[in-house]
């Protein structure tokens, strides 16, 4: 009695095109505005600028209509949104008391009358203790209350 020689199953490869994104290398840089990944390891297969090459032509497609696109972005544990969107918070980082956090947030607040939310960031409660030792107090919301509190 012959064995049947066991065979590995043949694995079919599940291409998809995206196609009129913006691709972006790990500089920035536009790469491509078209990409094929293989969707059974996760693999760029092809990645190139217009036109597209004849034998992607017929690969499912999904229209990024001009979205940017981080393909190296892969659980890299950034917070791109919060690094955008941080740039518009008040910097306190360095600030030397509450009496000048209270400053810095007047301000802001002044600079910034339409924000419906003021957002700082960057203080250190050791900084606003060594320079004055008597008030070794976290800011509180009677703090900025004081200073702006219809927002």
């Amino acid at each position: 009695r012959e064995r049947e020689r066991e065979r590995p199953e043949k694995t079919e490869v599940a291409m998809l095109l995206l196609r009129n994104g913006r691709f972006a290398n790990a500089d920035g840089h536009d790469v491509g505005t078209w990409l094929v990944l293989d969707e059974s390891s996760g693999r760029i297969v092809g990645l190139g600028q217009e036109p597209l090459p004849e034998v992607y032509q017929a690969l499912p497609t999904r229209n990024l209509q001009g979205c940017r696109v981080l393909p190296g972005l892969i659980d890299s544990h950034i917070h791109v949104y919060y690094t955008g969107q941080s740039s518009t918070f008040l910097n306190l980082t360095g600030c030397p008391s509450l009496a000048a956090l209270r400053a810095q947030l007047r301000a802001y607040a002044l600079e910034h009358p339409s924000a419906s939310v003021l957002i700082g960031v960057g203080w250190e409660q050791e900084t606003l203790f060594e320079s004055n030792p008597s008030e070794t107090r976290f800011p509180s919301r009677f703090d900025l209350d004081d200073i702006e509190s219809e927002r």
